[in-house]
């Protein structure tokens, strides 16, 4: 219902049921060593990179950001990282560029593509479906991509 000078009032009617909620696990991987994953996220954007943080760590991850490529760089060649998370489209090194340098220095990590519709056009058949998360995600969207990733890590 609208009216002019005093606004809308919005009425939504759902189904009632009886059922009992429940909450489906999100994010089982217990890492590496007995603790949680540790993972790299790489987002020029520090809001995203915020954000992105803040929603990953919900799930028990142990997360760890930097807003360049040239960081994660320095970084993945002095600690150990179970997954990296590159956004696409960074200035200077971009996220595909970054993820081939770090296949030379560690062939085993895994990478998750952050991206948006128009990255994934943009770099075609390098970015492979599995390993990209649609900007934006929900956090059990996030939750199984991460999963993925660190599962075929473990499987190769």
């Amino acid at each position: 219902e609208s009216e002019v000078g005093k606004g809308t009032s919005v009425s939504i009617y759902l189904p009632r049921t009886h059922d009992h909620a429940t909450q489906e696990p999100v994010g089982r991987h217990d890492g590496h060593g007995g603790g949680r994953a540790k993972i790299l996220l790489v987002d020029d954007d520090e809001e995203v990179r915020t954000v992105t943080c803040d929603m990953i760590g919900e799930l028990g991850y142990r997360i760890e950001a930097v807003g360049s490529a040239e960081e994660a760089l320095a970084r993945i060649g002095t600690e150990r990282f179970d997954l990296l998370i590159t956004d696409v489209l960074m200035p200077g090194t971009n996220g595909v560029e970054l993820a081939r340098k770090v296949r030379t220095l560690d062939p085993q990590l895994p990478v998750l593509f952050s991206s948006g519709y128009a990255d994934v056009q943009m770099f075609g058949e390098e970015l492979l479906d599995e390993a990209v998360l649609k900007k934006p995600f929900r956090i059990a969207e996030a939750a199984r991509r991460i999963e993925a990733a660190l599962e075929t890590a473990v499987l190769n």
